[in-house]
């Protein structure tokens, strides 16, 4: 249902169908940095599908591979990964804690 509701969503907004869309041919036209995770032993989405994306993938990319399944919770590192990946890509301003203390 989620799914579906998705689809919809990013189909009125984005003018193009998920469940149509083949990222092995987009990967090598895509250059938006991206981090890819997968689970050794998931049978869901094998993990030889993110090794060919991510070897085509033309933009800057990583992929962190751990142990687990689709369900699996994730390990620590993995989190850890995702919030540097967030940081580098995102680039939060820099605050000093002087420009906080001078406008209290």
């Amino acid at each position: 249902m989620v799914v579906q509701y998705m689809r919809r969503v990013i189909e009125k907004k984005a003018k193009f169908d998920i469940m149509k869309l083949n990222c092995i041919l987009v990967a090598p036209k895509t250059f938006i940095p991206v981090l890819f995770g997968h689970a050794s032993d998931d049978k869901f989405i094998q993990p030889r599908h993110s090794d060919l994306i991510s070897e085509s993938y033309a933009g800057d990319k990583n992929i962190i591979k751990f142990d687990g399944d689709h369900n699996s919770s994730r390990p620590q590192f993995f989190y850890d990964s995702v919030s540097i990946f967030f940081y580098n890509v995102l680039r939060p301003p820099q605050v000093s804690i002087a420009d906080k203390l001078e406008k209290y």
